[in-house]
């Protein structure tokens, strides 16, 4: 409280009104205790830009803490918007098919051709090929996808899934019986994710370790491959005399 007071800080649970079970941010693990100890402070300059903040229960965290979010509004003068955005990355890749070769050749000569027949400035006539290639590239390759290697399978998905589902049924429980049996269920399907998962980051480094080492050995083939080339053609050296 001394920090708060001498730092102009606020805590921002405190100023919005909700019901209990979007305040409590902690549950001890006999679910007996619940108490909101998680908090978000705010500069007491910036109070009015705090819209809301409470605790979410239905987040599937696997801990005794609840998410705790807030939502602030923040005016941003001053902030000079760059005309040309970032340029998109296409799918150069397709350049190899000739049909498409073809049809980005057929498309540059239209440009070509309109540009060259308006009567325009040279820098709107720049503008209109810049904006033209953009869209014809667009159109013709398409963006580039990055296709990341997930490590996660499909049995573990499955297993976070199933986490989930019985997250929720444990937040609509009526009765202490049904909350008692959905809190043995999560308990047991968030060792099962958690088991899953471990193995799945194993056999992922793993692969990646193996990856790096088969590279690693065709690089010393290849290395021991060039010097044995080199001392067979290399001249026989003179001793002194």
């Amino acid at each position: 409280m001394v920090y708060l007071y001498s730092n102009n800080v606020v805590i921002g649970g405190t100023l919005f009104p909700h019901k209990r079970i979007h305040k409590v941010t902690w549950e001890s693990p006999d679910q007996t205790t619940q108490n909101q100890i998680d908090h978000i402070t705010i500069h007491k300059k910036w109070r009015r830009s705090l819209l809301d903040i409470r605790a979410f229960r239905g987040a599937d965290t696997a801990s005794d803490h609840q998410l705790l979010i807030g939502s602030v509004w923040l005016k941003i003068t001053g902030l000079k918007i760059r005309e040309i955005a970032d340029r998109p990355k296409f799918n150069t890749d397709k350049r190899k098919n000739k049909m498409v070769h073809k049809n980005l050749e057929k498309e540059i000569e239209k440009i070509t051709q309109r540009t060259r027949n308006a009567s325009e400035s040279t820098e709107k006539k720049w503008h209109n090929i810049q904006t033209a290639l953009l869209e014809a590239s667009e159109e013709i390759f398409g963006r580039r996808r990055i296709n990341r290697k997930e490590w996660i399978s499909k049995d573990t998905w499955g297993r976070i899934t199933k986490h989930k589902e019985i997250k929720g049924k444990l937040l609509k429980a009526d009765n202490e019986t049904e909350k008692t049996n959905f809190r043995r269920q999560y308990c047991e399907a968030n060792k099962s994710v958690k088991k899953a998962a471990r193995k799945d980051k194993g056999t992922w480094v793993e692969n990646l370790a193996q990856a790096a080492q088969n590279a690693a050995d065709l690089k010393n083939s290849i290395c021991t491959e060039l010097q044995d080339n080199w001392q067979r053609k290399a001249p026989p050296t003179l001793s002194p005399k």
